[in-house]
């Protein structure tokens, strides 16, 4: 699961606090997706397959990603994108 947001794009927000709200709210919805019932779960996933995943939070700017991806990205990171 790879999360962006715009910082810039209206909203409830401050800017500044926008990486720590998605950051948030990503881990709610993980939670969310990889809960386990008795019908057993929705969706596994894996944040480490976000860009740069030891260095960067959990929701990054589209910017950075973009920049990520054009300097450093990996060719499957690029096609997993498409």
């Amino acid at each position: 699961l790879v999360v962006f947001f715009d910082p810039q794009a209206p909203a409830v927000v401050d800017p500044l606090d926008a990486t720590e709200l998605f950051s948030r709210l990503t881990r709610r919805l993980v939670r969310i997706l990889q809960d386990r019932t008795e019908h057993g779960y929705v969706f596994r996933t894996d944040l480490r397959l976000r860009p740069d995943p030891g260095s960067t939070p959990l929701a990054i700017p589209v910017e950075a990603a973009l920049r990520y991806y054009e300097a450093r990205g990996q060719n499957w990171e690029r096609a997993a994108m498409i």
